[in-house]
């Protein structure tokens, strides 16, 4: 895997998934807006930066019917995005 350098909305997203996750896989699902409300984000930097993550399997997503009814996008973490979140800590000095 190259050196991935992760910077603003890259890593909170990132590391919002890791901190809530039970798993680091589809099974453990978020949906945008919960990320978006939290993150303070916009939904256009959110994509920009979810594009990144999906591009180097880092996350993952999907559309998703929400228990309301309403289209949701899906997002999770994936295993490479873990590590490369620790790695990030790890050279700010952070433990996860």
């Amino acid at each position: 895997m190259a050196d991935i350098i992760l910077i603003g909305d890259e890593a909170a997203i990132l590391t919002w998934l890791h901190e809530r996750s039970a798993e680091y896989s589809k099974n453990s699902m978020f949906a945008r807006s919960a990320i978006l409300d939290k993150t303070e984000m916009t939904a256009e930097n959110f994509q920009k930066a979810m594009s990144f993550l999906v591009h180097h399997n880092l996350a993952g997503q999907e559309s998703q019917t929400m228990q309301d009814g309403t289209v949701d996008l899906a997002v999770w973490i994936t295993g490479d995005g873990a590590n490369v979140i620790r790695h990030h800590r790890r050279g700010r000095g952070e433990h996860s």
